[in-house]
């Protein structure tokens, strides 16, 4: 790669597609390139060897073995290229990773970054790109979504496409999902350019490192060090071998991992691995969550009129009618409304280091109390909220909000299903019981920095319901990936 000023600042796909409502601190540090922790990129370990399978197979025709990855990861690998033959069943084309390193646009003095897919010639000189992920949900619009914009301008910025259309594929690779677009020749690319323009515009403008706004995207900054809404000194590094990040990220649903199963916390919170038997989408209860929101948003749970009208706007049928009447009897009236749908943050300055973050479905402020609330729409709680270690996290982070406000807090799950009767009974934290709830989580975090094993847990109940027991050595309860296959039997000589 040419020499590029160390103050050329850059642009990549996750960046445009959060900069809006990234905390202007971190945007501005992210952009101008400056240095932070240095954590291992896991998610690369599945992408590498996926990418080399389909590279190898392209010049020999065989399938190579996957080597130096966990049984959940190979049965990812297996999956994509199984996959990948029935997509693309021609192997005379030439195949290469046309971008491995950023490219600079000299005139707009920017460099755009970001994984760019395989780079396809065709026999007959026309090229494609074809970008290749695992089950991550996209925009249909295939020519809008920001990594594919990058791509196209990069490769006409490196001269590898220079004349003729541009195939754009994109494929999901585990369940077979593919759209396509055509790009007519580089002189199509006018709107993209305006389209680049303008995104850097928004991100000088909203760009600002003397402002912070702490939240749920503290768990993967890599300035938390020497941040201002954080009490945090040093750097924290890992080794280029290591699996764990720098600063650790606790939230309810990774703590509770751990608590269950530390290899499913591995697979899940350290190698984002693909899950091999996810649940069905709790759809009826993310409809209700939003649904709450817009009443609370726009107005009152208790104002009849306008319950109504947002009921009948979206549609509501007698259940969640009958489920919003529940919660209105149970929200505080008169109460100050703090937010709902809150991301919190909160880090311990170390040793060891690690933020915990918290998404918090409402919280209020009444009677002396920061009312935190925890809207429940599927399984029953049938014990305390302070036995629950979610609860744990969520107290923790919110403490310090209460103590700034002189409240008291209170931590409460509220079950808006009609039917049930009881809510579990809420839980005020004393001093004491968070000194406690501190102790654990030290403690978790550096069993978390001591632990190489990751053995699965071995346990019916857990594993019965654990989204990798399709890939999992360990499991108990054995299980078929819960995949769409593209035939009945992997390629031969596939992975496995």
């Amino acid at each position: 790669m040419s020499f590029i000023p160390d103050d050329t600042p850059k642009l990549t796909p996750s960046l445009l597609r959060a900069h809006d409502t990234m905390c202007p601190r971190r945007l501005a540090l992210e952009f101008r390139r400056e240095p932070g922790t240095k954590d291992p990129v896991n998610r690369s370990r599945v992408r590498n060897a996926i990418l080399d399978s389909i590279r190898t197979w392209h010049e020999s025709g065989r399938w190579p073995p996957v080597r130096d990855l966990c049984s959940e990861e190979r049965a990812v690998v297996t999956q994509a290229v199984a996959w990948y033959e029935r997509r693309f069943p021609d192997r005379g084309v030439h195949v290469e990773l046309p971008l491995e390193e950023p490219t600079l646009l000299p005139r707009r003095g920017v460099l755009l970054a970001g994984w760019v897919g395989l780079g396809v010639i065709h026999p007959d000189g026309s090229h494609e790109l074809r970008q290749l992920h695992w089950s991550r949900a996209g925009q249909p619009d295939l020519m809008a979504r920001p990594e594919v914009r990058l791509a196209v301008l990069r490769l006409a910025a490196a001269g590898w496409w220079e004349r003729g259309s541009l195939r754009v594929t994109d494929t999901d690779l585990v369940t077979g999902a593919q759209v396509d677009a055509e790009v007519e020749g580089p002189e199509a690319l006018a709107p993209l350019a305006c389209w680049l323009d303008e995104q850097m515009g928004q991100v000088r403008d909203r760009a600002d490192e003397a402002r912070t706004e702490s939240g749920a995207g503290c768990a993967t900054c890599h300035y938390v060090p020497r941040c201002p809404a954080h009490d945090v000194r040093g750097s924290m590094t890992s080794s280029a071998s290591a699996l764990l990040p720098g600063v650790l990220s606790l939230s309810p649903t990774s703590f509770d991992a751990w608590q269950c199963c530390r290899r499913q916390w591995r697979d899940r919170s350290l190698l984002a691995v693909t899950p091999t038997n996810p649940p069905d989408s709790p759809t009826h209860g993310l409809y209700l969550h939003r649904l709450l929101h817009q009443i609370h948003r726009r107005g009152s749970c208790h104002d009849v009129d306008h319950v109504r009208d947002v009921l009948a706007g979206h549609g509501a049928d007698e259940r969640t009618t009958a489920e919003v009447a529940r919660h209105a009897r149970r929200c505080p009236i008169g109460a100050e409304a703090v937010g709902h749908e809150v991301e919190w943050a909160r880090t311990h300055r170390g040793p060891p280091v690690f933020v915990t973050t918290c998404r918090l479905d409402a919280v209020w402020a009444h009677d002396g109390i920061l009312d935190v609330r925890d809207y429940k729409s599927g399984r029953v709680i049938d014990h305390r909220v302070s036995e629950d270690p979610r609860a744990w996290l969520q107290a923790w982070v919110a403490a310090r909000e209460a103590a700034a406000r002189g409240l008291r807090l209170r931590i409460r799950y509220e079950h808006l299903a009609a039917e049930v009767e009881e809510d579990p009974e809420p839980w005020e934290p004393t001093d004491e019981e968070l000194v406690g709830v501190e102790q654990t989580l030290v403690t978790t975090a550096q069993e978390m920095r001591a632990e190489h094993e990751f053995r699965g847990v071995s346990d019916d109940v857990v594993c019965g319901r654990c989204q990798y027991r399709g890939g999992c050595d360990d499991a108990a309860v054995k299980a078929l990936p819960a995949w769409p296959r593209p035939a009945d039997d992997v390629p031969a000589g596939a992975p496995s």
